[in-house]
C-alpha cells in the first residue's frame, strides 16, 4: 500500500505519532546479569528464573502496547479509524 497525498511529487505526506515516553522506557528496561562468580545456588537459579520470566510479561505488554499503537496509526492512514 502506497501512503502519498496528491502530491505530483510522488512524497509522502503523513505524519505518524509520537511512541509514548511510556513505551520507550518500558522496552529499555533490562534484566540485570546476575551478581557473584561461579555456581549459584537453587534458591538464586529460581529467583532469577521468576525475575527474568517477570522480565518476559512485561516485555510482551510492552509490545501489545506498540502493536496497538501501530494498529491505530495503520488504521487511521487507511480511512478505517478515527483520527
Amino acid at each position: 500500500m502506497l501512503l502519498t497525498a496528491c502530491d505530483p511529487s510522488g512524497r509522502a505526506d503523513i505524519s505518524l505519532a509520537d511512541v509514548p515516553a511510556g513505551l520507550r522506557a518500558c522496552v529499555a528496561q533490562v534484566t540485570g546479569r546476575p551478581a557473584g562468580q561461579g555456581a549459584m545456588s537453587q534458591r538464586q537459579v529460581v529467583a532469577l528464573i521468576a525475575e527474568l520470566r517477570a522480565s518476559e510479561l512485561r516485555l510482551s505488554g510492552c509490545g501489545k502496547r506498540l502493536l496497538a499503537l501501530y494498529d491505530a496509526q495503520a488504521a487511521a492512514f487507511s480511512g478505517n479509524g478515527a483520527q
